[in-house]
């Protein structure tokens, strides 16, 4: 992503140290600065940016294609709930974390 154009839209340092930032087409959270947890398209929230995330939810999803109710530990910026929320319309998705930070 082209750096010129990054806009720090929250940073906030204490047991872990997150940055949320907006990039051209994307919104990402970074955790210690250098590593993206995750990330969002701003017209296109569903679609899953990261490979590791689409990695994730096609390894889930082949193990049960219909899932009735999903539970993710740790939502970061929320991007498979976006995707499970849209894709999956008729599932129960919840999803809980431990810092007060990413919740907000």
């Amino acid at each position: 992503m082209d750096s010129h154009h990054k806009k720090v839209l929250h940073s906030a340092q204490g047991k872990t140290c997150i940055e949320v930032v907006d990039q051209g087409e994307c919104r990402s959270l970074y955790f210690k600065n250098s590593v993206v947890q995750s990330r969002l398209y701003h017209q296109t929230p569903e679609k899953l940016a990261l490979r590791y995330t689409q990695y994730m939810m096609a390894a889930s999803l082949l193990a049960m294609p219909e899932p009735t109710k999903v539970m993710l530990i740790g939502i970061g910026a929320g991007a498979m709930l976006h995707f499970l929320n849209h894709y999956l319309q008729g599932t129960s998705v919840e999803g809980i974390d431990n810092s007060d930070h990413i919740i907000k």
